[in-house]
């Protein structure tokens, strides 16, 4: 049997939130050892503040720890999942238009804030203890969110949040009526030039995103964002020491992102051999995703 153990840590005493001090010790029958990928025999660990502080075999608890006995089972750690949409629920059958119309005129962003949040606490349970969470949040409620669970107000993973993804004219939000194009910045930060990309990465930066989301290319709709405003997203976000990661589902939006200096690409579906031996080449990490369009 394998046990996620996930530390909670904040507990809410009128209205403030107050750091446990108690300290914790594990006491494991198996400890997976993830960087020599091996299960280590009778592991105790030792955690104070919500921090891995000693590991080691018989340790001795300090005056008034917790005991955790799990000598019956194996330990693993938290898993990271690196591209989720929290605020976001897609059944399967809509399309991106349909479905971004119907969260922002039928949802809002206080339901699904909400639903975001059960979301997050599923993700907690099924031992996820951190996520990167990259837009089709609403207006920086993936920001609210995130605050929330840190205070201690929700249990739920460590999130690291983009704020709406910067994309050109209407996102990914296909066949909206042209009177109603709009709609999209509810959900997508929308780039018209290199001078506005950099407005936008400040915007979501200042308002609390951990990491900058952009869309090389905007599938299923058919834009680009130049490599002109790439660039200007990139220069900028690396000014502000945040890393850009490229929504990029075409092997040309790969080699526009690459060129403009990306840190890493979405689903990259379609890449070209030349491509993923470019993104070796510059460290640009891959977290791939399939799926048929």
């Amino acid at each position: 049997l394998a046990v996620m153990v996930h530390f909670s840590t904040g507990v809410t005493i009128s209205g403030q939130v107050a750091q446990e001090i108690v300290p914790i010790l594990i006491r494991a029958r198996w400890l997976f050892d993830s960087k020599r990928g091996v299960m280590i025999e009778g592991r105790d660990i030792l955690v104070r503040g919500g921090t891995i502080e000693t590991i080691g075999e018989n340790l001795v608890a300090p005056r008034g720890t917790r005991i955790i006995d799990l000598r019956c089972c194996a330990v693993l750690p938290g898993f990271v999942d690196a591209h989720t949409h929290l605020l976001m629920e897609h059944a399967g059958d809509q399309d991106p238009g349909q479905l971004g119309v119907n969260m922002i005129a039928r949802e809002g962003d206080v339901l699904r804030a909400l639903r975001g949040a059960d979301r997050a606490r599923s993700y907690l349970e099924a031992g996820f203890t951190t996520v990167r969470d990259l837009g089709n949040a609403g207006l920086i409620a993936d920001v609210a969110l995130k605050h929330a669970i840190k205070e201690g107000s929700l249990p739920g993973p460590r999130l690291y949040v983009s704020g709406p993804g910067l994309a050109p004219v209407s996102g990914q939000m296909n066949g909206l009526d042209f009177r109603h194009r709009e709609l999209a910045a509810e959900d997508y930060r929308i780039i018209r030039g290199a001078d506005d990309a950099r407005q936008a990465v400040r915007e979501n930066v200042t308002f609390g995103a951990d990491l900058i989301k952009v869309y090389a290319n905007a599938s299923p709709n058919p834009t680009y964002l130049s490599v002109e405003e790439l660039r200007a997203i990139v220069e900028e976000a690396h000014l502000l020491n945040v890393r850009v990661t490229a929504h990029a589902t075409t092997d040309l939006a790969i080699q526009r992102a690459l060129a403009a200096g990306v840190d890493s690409i979405e689903h990259g579906r379609g890449a070209s051999n030349a491509s993923l031996a470019l993104m070796a080449k510059q460290v640009v990490y891959l977290v791939p995703t399939e799926w048929d369009e």
